[in-house]
């Protein structure tokens, strides 16, 4: 019974907005669609990797460092050549300056290095036993800055470093 009155109020109320012609919209729709724009594309060139070659020595080293980039022949304001890996972004380098086993030790010497205004940061190596944290100054893209920053910390906190290859 109480069924009964609830549909026949559902029906009062819904029967007349659903057959009211007054508020049926118009079935008729016009629609303007503006013509596809003419988008003239100008060329691009990629950058083009220069010629490398492979520098002498001047420095009291055995032999050229295998990480290290080769440099042009030619002026020296041009003679440092950016190198660009297989995916055409520049390669940067980075100097790591320590790997400690505890990290509250890597954590000591890089905000020893943020106050002292190096860009310093770590990287917690958990692929081997013990794991371990390894303290960092750059990234560099001048890998000559990276090599005189080297020297500098090598005075400045007896720690030599060694220059290796930024992968983010």
């Amino acid at each position: 019974m109480i069924g009964a009155i609830v549909l026949v109020a559902l029906a009062i109320v819904f029967i007349p907005v659903v057959l009211d012609e007054n508020q049926t919209r118009p079935r008729d729709f016009k629609v303007e669609i503006p013509e596809k724009p003419v988008i003239s594309l100008a060329p691009i060139d990629r950058p083009k990797q220069p010629s490398l070659a492979v520098a002498s020595s001047n420095d009291n080293q055995s032999g050229p460092k295998p990480d290290s980039p080769s440099h042009e022949t030619g002026d020296s304001k041009t003679s440092k050549a950016e190198l660009f890996d297989e995916s055409g972004m520049p390669m940067s380098w980075t100097l790591q300056l320590a790997a400690f086993k505890e990290q509250p030790n890597a954590e000591a010497l890089r905000d020893n290095l943020r106050k002292s205004g190096y860009n310093s940061y770590l990287k917690i190596d958990r692929t081997r036993q013990p794991v371990l944290s390894r303290v960092f100054v750059g990234p560099e893209l001048d890998y000559a800055r990276l090599l005189e920053l080297q020297k500098k910390l090598k005075k400045e906190l007896q720690l030599e470093g060694i220059i290796v290859r930024f992968l983010p």
